[in-house]
């Protein structure tokens, strides 16, 4: 009778272990499972772009694809939130000069402020979610909208040092009217590609191209035809991204597998651990049991 006695204590003492044990694997399955889930990434990051501008507009006259606008230096600078790594949201400011010489008889000079809210896509991670856990590329497609600002001015003369008030005789250019427009403003539609390495998980240095629409036919003070006014821009700059790190990456350099891992991935390594945890809950117990039998 004591023997039974003694056995079915054991087998209790058994069942509350196991139960006690299955409670803490849970506890930790869950733990585990959320840190797996929810990894820490860095969605913020502040760039600058720093080259050169060209105006295309009605100087480069019907049957002309190059614009015959003269190169100017120009700059921009973003702010950006990655959603996730395939898409973000940044703001841009643009600084734009421009300028150039019609006819030899006239020039024109002014500069563009744009503020615009552009949608940025990384390509690599649209069509390559399967790629490196991490990646020193991105390859960006970029639109966006926004508001532009700008004043020209006319000059004529010798060396184009008269600045003219008013609009000159229309009559000289076949089928165009003279506007000088002073603090105009315009509606714009940015279209860009960006490609970027990060030497390090904070930095990333890019290339960006950039052509710009706007809803105007006047920035080189000629309105002529049926085309409003373009704007071109290629620059080279810099990224830093807020607090990126080895520990906290950016989501710039993750894939769509690193940021959302395939959920059987995550299963098998919730479930080892749970083996894990019966196994040396059951050696333990065994150790007590064979103790209690010598």
């Amino acid at each position: 009778m004591n023997k039974h006695l003694s056995f079915f204590i054991e087998l209790l003492f058994l069942g509350f272990v196991q139960l006690v044990a299955s409670q803490e694997i849970k506890q930790e399955t869950t733990k585990y499972e959320m840190n797996e889930t929810q990894p820490k990434f860095r969605h913020w990051s502040i760039g600058i772009n720093r080259g050169i501008s060209i105006l295309d507009a009605d100087l480069s006259g019907a049957n002309k694809i190059i614009p015959n606008s003269k190169i100017n230096c120009a700059f921009n600078t973003q702010l950006e939130y990655m959603i996730n790594p395939i898409w973000g949201l940044y703001i841009q400011y643009s600084y734009l000069p421009y300028s150039g010489i019609r006819q030899n008889i006239e020039k024109f000079q002014g500069v563009i402020h744009d503020a615009t809210l552009n949608g940025t896509f990384n390509i690599l991670n649209l069509f390559r979610s399967n790629r490196s856990l991490k990646t020193k590329w991105c390859f960006n497609v970029n639109i966006g909208a926004g508001i532009s600002f700008y004043t020209t001015n006319l000059y004529n003369g010798e060396n184009y040092n008269t600045i003219i008030e008013q609009p000159s005789d229309a009559k000289q250019y076949s089928g165009s009217t003279c506007v000088i427009p002073k603090n105009y403003r315009s509606f714009t539609l940015p279209i860009s590609l960006t490609i970027e390495y990060a030497p390090i998980e904070c930095l990333g240095i890019f290339i960006q191209t950039e052509y710009r629409m706007y809803q105007t036919d006047n920035i080189d003070c000629r309105v002529q035809g049926h085309n409003n006014d373009y704007m071109g821009y290629a620059g080279f700059g810099m990224r830093y991204k807020i607090a990126a790190n080895k520990k906290h990456n950016s989501i710039k350099t993750v894939s769509i597998m690193a940021h959302n891992p395939d959920e059987t991935d995550r299963t098998v390594k919730i479930l080892k651990k749970e083996v894990a945890e019966l196994s040396r809950k059951i050696d333990n117990l065994t150790n007590i049991i064979n103790k209690s039998h010598p």
